[in-house]
């Protein structure tokens, strides 16, 4: 059942979960930079000014590719509500088409959490409202290059102007994202390695860096493909 509020249909993300079953080829673009991430963070380990320079440097690197993987699987997530099966080719595709504007997309994202953090560590007990508005607010830059057909450059205005039309559905789409991402990285993830730990050798196993980003990949696809829907019904549905 549709729920009152405007806006507001809370079946979407029990619908994603149906429609990501059907579709696991969405989670092979978040997989994909996972590991490529994975590898590049192994190779980035060390020590002294020159460790910090290149893990800078591969942390910017795997933020690129992790929202861009996260771009490729809204464009099929979007799919996944519009045919009976996706298609990871043609989303593949389109999202080499749009790979400049999902990564200005990116960029700016990233500009925005970053200052966010910077201006956060001054307000001690603020630091993560500020961040978590952030998040709020651009909630949609990564769908808008997406499906949104919304230049890069744009991204962040038209992700602000969506929130402020319509505050509920991003909202709770915010919150759902936040809160699946602190439950991954803080409780499924630690749980799962320490399980799969004893048929491993090593810390720095490969096989645990592409397990996690297997585990990542599932909860980004889902992700994917309720952002495409929320961002869908609430700017192309406005829009007309």
């Amino acid at each position: 059942m549709r729920a009152k509020l405007p806006g507001l249909d809370l079946t979407i993300y029990l619908q994603g979960l149906v429609n990501l079953a059907r579709n696991p080829v969405v989670i092979v673009p978040p997989l994909l930079m996972g590991v490529i991430c994975a590898a590049i963070g192994m190779m980035a380990v060390g020590g002294g000014a020159l460790g910090n320079a290149t893990g800078g440097i591969a942390s910017l690197i795997e933020t690129l590719l992790r929202f861009y993987g996260l771009g490729v699987a809204i464009i099929i997530g979007d799919q996944t509500w519009r045919r009976t099966r996706a298609s990871f080719e043609d989303g593949w595709a389109e999202g080499r088409r749009k790979t400049g504007d999902i990564l200005i997309a990116t960029i700016g994202l990233t500009f925005c959490l970053f200052i966010a953090g910077i201006t956060a560590s001054f307000l001690g007990p603020l630091a993560l409202l500020l961040t978590a508005v952030v998040v709020f607010f651009l909630i949609y830059a990564i769908p808008a290059a997406a499906i949104g057909g919304v230049p890069g450059g744009a991204t962040l205005q038209t992700s602000i102007d969506a929130v402020r039309s319509a505050p509920v559905p991003a909202l709770v789409l915010a919150i759902v994202a936040v809160a699946l991402f602190f439950v991954v990285e803080l409780f499924v993830l630690p749980e799962l390695s320490l399980a799969i730990a004893p048929f491993l050798i090593g810390s720095l196993n490969p096989l645990i860096f592409v397990f996690d980003a297997l585990v990542e990949s599932i909860f980004e696809g889902y992700i994917a493909i309720v952002a495409a829907k929320v961002y869908a019904d609430n700017s192309f549905a406005r829009r007309w």
